[in-house]
């Protein structure tokens, strides 16, 4: 690194080099760059950076001085690119045959076949039934699941070439340039920390943002994502205070005039005394704000951020930090973690993330297996499309048909950065990204070789901790493909490429052997350490695809947005939402096939619907939804021949309805893989009913869906009108299978709807949890006696089956035998289920009845006030008191 202490700056090295800190910086205060809004200004920015340093390449008539690493990284970008751009070419029939594009194969399955679309000119309401437009031709799908979305997104790897080649080019020859960027990605992640922690320690919910997300942080949405961020700006304090060591070099005590010590004691005296010299005031305040950090990310509640941050620090001070002062180290990890953790104790948040921290043991991971989930699904999808993949960005359409178990949420992401790229981009995106992580490795370790400067072993340092912390959290989380943290990334590398390739090695003999290693040939691989001035126009390229592609998802953004906003109980309800519609309709002209802004636009439509009912009728607004009009339709229908226009009587309302089917069927046909679309054309099935095919739709529900059990709930119900109840029975079975906490309302549902047929086998699952909360749950069907016994022969069948072990199964004997009026059998059940489970009330519910009845009314009264002091207010355990008291005090006898 040559110094530049009195040398100016050239105005063009100052200017790239403010832009690529600011591409560095302000990410972060936009949700992390999560939103397409932002994505937009960046790719603008850096299309115009890069033309700009083109223009200026060429004024000049210099080109770029490259290494051997830098060209790695820009042709593992350049060929993802390129992959990218191929996964979005339609694909003839005859190639779906081969394995990479068994993606488009998967899309073709989903796709329900209809005999025609309406026409695309939703302006004018009279044309929608006047005109057809062509089916699309299912022949030329592209490998990727939404070719808009992955074409909008290869912008991030133009902006990561920009970044790398910048800072390497411009920030990178500067020690002061180099010295300011990890000052201010330091300041940039100290602020963001302070305004998390204030958010957390404030009273209420305040966010800056108006986030209403629970696990939000800060800026960042995610908590995991905050806390992957913290972590770069906790690995650019590392670099400032290696950096600032060696600007206070000149400050330190003269070693000539140190006492020389022999003694163990004495040799730790001196490195304390030493360190307590070297601690100035810039040093300080970095420590402040590494302090500050690391107390964001304890705050964050993110496991894995705080576990990945830790180790980070162990590992980067194990192996000294500052080489020759490893006692010096040691301490300031120890005066870094005692400040956290005391001012955790001030903010009276210790606690807190103590009990987070401990979640992570083995019983709770079993129990909140949501990752576990995703990642085994992942592994199906992967094992499909490993070769060509589903497309960049589009994991949460690719791995939905591939679940096997129900969850939560609807994964965006994969939760792992080594799946998201295999699952994104096949086999090329997993080895890209492990052979860019393994440059970034090779790099660090150069870096931080006793030969190289100390600014080299700065940026080293810096880099370690990046490369531990968030290598190791992209093992279970998904953070790296936010800008807001990619580009500081970013920009960390190029610097450490240009002050590795620019640094002489400091001893003689090193000098002497890369002097004999290089002397024959320098001139060649001078020549060949340079890269043209027209490379510049690659990402200039990248840029423009991603700026005409990213402009719909913008669109959609912002429309999407703006309807959220829209509120039914405002006095101008209706006149806001004709405005937003009008909005959302000239920017569907622009973007006719964007299938987000149709989903927006089919909901828009929607709601003018229900507004328009709720106006005509005087209807409450629960009352409006279209699932009453639809199932108004079809029992009207089997006596009158309807239509929609006959059924509503409102032009309005019903041009509001075919509106919203034509966008959902478009919507459908730009995403296959979305079960939104699928839900919305069954919902508006009888709004055009020669080309309905709900049949097909709520199949692919089953299993697009099936995270959402509300909507498998309302799509079966919906079905026992129109398509029938084979496919509602079908679908409620589903869903009493896979989520306990929905079985009784489903028995419910299926027992007022099939009758006895509810109660066999089908419905009644062999899993004993699920079983036991049916039986509890059993007086809320009000089955008749027959039934009942048709239940409970079916759950004795399931028992027979079930091992000794189930601690359930005793408890459900001990119902059985309830049911049945075996008391013997009963009591020794129930003894046996309230010595499994002591804090079943229930349980001990049925034991108190027992013992009543066999006048052990002692023994009773001990479990009936057990059940009475954790629900103190339950009708039962109240009325069985009573009638203990009654055993107990009998009434006397009236004599004649």
């Amino acid at each position: 690194m040559r110094p530049d202490k009195s040398v100016r700056l050239p105005a063009s090295q100052i200017t790239f080099g403010v832009i690529c800190l600011c591409l560095g910086v302000l990410p972060a205060w936009f949700y992390g760059g999560a939103h397409w809004a932002t994505q937009f200004w960046l790719i603008l920015v850096g299309f115009l950076v890069g033309l700009g340093w083109w223009g200026l390449q060429l004024k000049e008539k210099s080109a770029i001085p490259i290494s051997r690493k830098l060209q790695a990284i820009l042709f593992i970008a350049l060929l993802c690119t390129v992959w990218t751009v191929l996964q979005t070419v339609p694909v003839p029939s005859w190639a779906r045959i081969l394995p990479v594009f068994q993606g488009s194969q998967l899309k073709t399955v989903y796709l329900v076949e209809h005999d025609s679309l309406p026409n695309t000119n939703i302006s004018d309401s009279r044309e929608v039934n006047a005109k057809r437009l062509a089916e699309p031709s299912y022949r030329t799908w592209a490998s990727s699941m939404d070719p808009i979305h992955s074409l909008a997104a290869i912008g991030s790897f133009a902006l990561i070439v920009i970044v790398v080649l910048c800072s390497y080019r411009f920030i990178g020859s500067s020690s002061s340039l180099i010295y300011l960027t990890l000052l201010l990605l330091m300041c940039n992640a100290t602020l963001i920390s302070l305004l998390g922690i204030i958010e957390k320690v404030s009273p209420g919910d305040w966010t800056l943002l108006e986030m209403k997300v629970s696990n939000s942080f800060a800026t960042f949405v995610s908590r995991s994502s905050a806390a992957a961020f913290l972590n770069v700006g906790l690995a650019a304090a590392v670099g400032c205070f290696a950096l600032q060591s060696r600007l206070d070099h000149a400050y330190r005590v003269n070693p000539t005039y140190r006492s020389t010590q022999t003694t163990v004691l004495g040799r730790i005296r001196a490195q304390f005394e030493e360190a307590i010299i070297e601690i100035s005031t810039p040093k300080a305040i970095i420590l402040i704000c590494s302090v500050i950090i690391f107390v964001g990310i304890l705050i964050s509640l993110s496991r894995a951020g705080t576990i990945c941050s830790i180790a980070a620090m162990v590992s980067l001070f194990s192996i000294h930090l500052f080489r020759k002062h490893f006692f010096v180290s040691v301490g300031m990890l120890a005066i870094l973690l005692f400040l956290s953790f005391a001012a955790l104790q001030y903010l009276d948040k210790l606690d807190t993330v103590r009990t987070r921290l401990e979640s992570l043991s083995g019983e709770n991971l079993t129990v909140d297996a949501g990752r576990l989930t995703a990642w085994n699904s992942a592994l199906s999808a992967a094992g499909d499309v490993w070769l060509g993949g589903g497309g960049l960005g589009n994991f949460h359409y690719t791995y939905l048909p591939f679940q096997n178990r129900p969850m939560e949420t609807w994964f965006y992401h994969a939760e792992s950065m080594f799946l998201q790229a295999l699952v994104d981009l096949g086999i090329l995106g997993l080895l890209s990204f492990v052979f860019l992580g393994g440059v970034t490795v090779y790099l660090t370790k150069q870096l931080l070789a006793p030969t190289k400067n100390s600014t080299c072993r700065a940026i080293g340092s810096a880099l370690l901790f990046i490369v531990i912390s968030l290598g190791l959290h992209s093992l279970i989380d998904f953070s790296l493909i936010l800008p807001g943290i990619y580009l500081p990334i970013a920009i960390l590398i190029g610097i450490g490429l240009a002050v590795e390739n620019d640094s002489p090695s400091l001893t003689k003999s090193s000098r002497k052997k890369s002097s004999r290693k290089y002397t024959s040939s320098n001139t060649d691989e001078t020549e060949k350490r340079y890269i043209p001035s027209f490379v510049l126009l690659l990402p200039c390229l990248t840029f423009a695809i991603a700026f005409a592609a990213i402009r719909p998802k913008v669109s959609s953004e912002s429309f999407s947005h703006l309807l959220e906003q829209w509120s039914e109980k405002h006095e101008d309800s209706t006149k806001n939402l004709l405005a937003i519609i009008r909005e959302g309709e000239t920017q569907l002209k622009t973007f006719t096939n964007e299938g987000e802004l149709n989903i927006s636009m089919a909901k828009a439509y929607t709601q003018l619907y229900r507004v328009t009912m709720r106006d005509q009728k005087q209807m409450a607004w629960e009352d409006t939804l279209p699932l009453y009009a639809r199932d108004s339709f079809y029992k009207r229908n089997r006596i009158e021949n309807l239509n929609v226009d006959e059924l509503l009587q409102n032009p309005t309302a019903s041009d509001a309805l075919k509106k919203a089917r034509l966008c959902w069927l478009r919507a459908h046909y730009a995403l296959p893989l979305d079960w939104r679309p699928h839900w919305g054309l069954v919902e508006l099935d009888f709004v055009d009913t020669d080309n309905s095919n709900s049949a097909a739709h709520l199949d692919h529900l089953r299993v697009l869906a099936r995270n959402r059990p509300e909507l498998l709930m309302t799509a079966s119900i919906a079905s026992l009108d129109y398509p029938g109840p084979d496919s509602a029975f079908t679908m409620l079975k589903q869903v009493a299978g896979d989520y306990t906490l929905k079985a009784p309302a489903v028995l419910k549902v299926a027992y007022r709807a099939f009758g006895d047929r509810a109660l066999s086998e089908e419905f009644v699952p062999p899993q004993a949890s699920i079983m036991l909360y049916l039986a509890e749950s059993l007086p809320s069907i009000n089955a008749s006696p027959d039934s009942l016994k048709i239940f409970w022969n079916t759950i004795y069948q399931h028992l027979q089956k079930l091992p000794n072990q189930d601690r359930n199964k005793s408890t459900l004997l001990a119902y059985y035998y309830h049911e049945t009026g075996d008391i013997e059998n009963e009591y020794l059940t129930l003894l046996e289920a309230v010595n499994r489970s002591p804090m079943n009330t229930y349980t001990r519910y049925l034991l108190a009845k027992n013992l009543i009845l066999r006048k052990e009314l002692d023994k009773a009264e001990v479990h009936i006030e057990f059940c009475l002091r954790q629900e103190p207010a339950k009708k039962e355990f109240l009325q069985l008191r009573d009638e203990l008291t009654r055993e107990r005090v009998p009434l006397p006898e009236i004599k004649p």
